[in-house]
């Protein structure tokens, strides 16, 4: 996002099972026993993190929501490309007794890394029918910090593209990529991936209210999403709402609806 990208809050590197069989994580059934599954990446060709810890939490559905812990795990992460990578990790989950939905959060515990930005994956999606061509959305938005915040929250329809073939892709010199190469893979990733790229449709409604929030430390504020369809829509489509404090990304969700 720092660097003009769109995002998504459904990870595809986290994965929830229930008796070996995947299922989406806006459906989960209260008291129950589900499987955390997390898929782990490299970036490195020298550096391996052998017995890395892995930590797992979820949270209530929203923005800034408080963490709860769940369980830690360790892997050893191979260098990219060899063999073993990517790595996974897993844990179970028992489900809070009381309904509804939420957030799963991954941290990979490292400090011997050059990147520690990408440590954190995240999972905070939610589906709804569209009823009459409209869907509605609540949820809380709260300020997890010591500090007041003043957000801003903005729609997109950023969804992750489908995978290039590996046959477009030429071979490379060495293992690392030169600092032309890390350039000309930044300015294709914009082109494509740009957030000015995803603006809602016109024939789409997307109304937030309120869409500015200022919250002293601890606060929250329930914020309702109301979207409208064209009537001839049929299908899935994606929505993020992300919250900004100034420029900077404080939080999001993605919401689905579907006809």
């Amino acid at each position: 996002m720092a660097l003009g990208l769109a995002v998504t809050w459904d990870n595809p590197d986290i994965e929830l099972r229930r008796n070996g069989v995947p299922v989406s994580s806006s459906e989960i059934e209260p008291d129950s026993d589900y499987e955390i599954v997390a898929r782990i990446w490299n970036g490195s060709t020298e550096a391996p993190a052998v017995g890395m810890p892995v930590d797992f939490s979820y949270l209530d559905f929203g923005i800034g929501t408080a963490r709860i812990p769940i369980g830690r795990k360790t892997v050893d992460l191979p260098v990219r490309g060899a063999p073993g990578h990517p790595a996974f990790a897993s844990i179970i989950w028992h489900t809070p007794a009381a309904s509804g939905h939420y957030c799963l959060l991954v941290q990979l515990i490292w400090t011997d890394d050059a990147n520690p930005n990408n440590n954190l994956g995240q999972e905070n999606i939610l589906v709804r029918p569209l009823n009459s061509a409209r869907a509605q959305f609540r949820f809380p938005v709260r300020n997890a910090t010591d500090r007041p915040r003043d957000l801003v929250l903005e729609a997109d329809t950023y969804g992750i593209p489908p995978r290039r073939p590996c046959e477009s892709e030429s071979t490379a010199k060495t293992p690392e990529m030169t600092g032309l190469e890390k350039q000309a893979s930044l300015t294709g990733a914009l082109a494509h991936n740009a957030r000015r790229n995803f603006a809602i449709p016109s024939t789409w409604r997307v109304e937030i209210s309120p869409q500015k929030l200022t919250l002293s430390p601890r606060q929250e504020h329930v914020v309702t999403i109301n979207i409208a369809a064209p009537e001839e829509f049929r299908g899935q489509q994606v929505f993020n709402l992300n919250a900004f404090d100034g420029n900077t990304l404080y939080g999001g969700v993605t919401l689905y609806v579907e006809r």
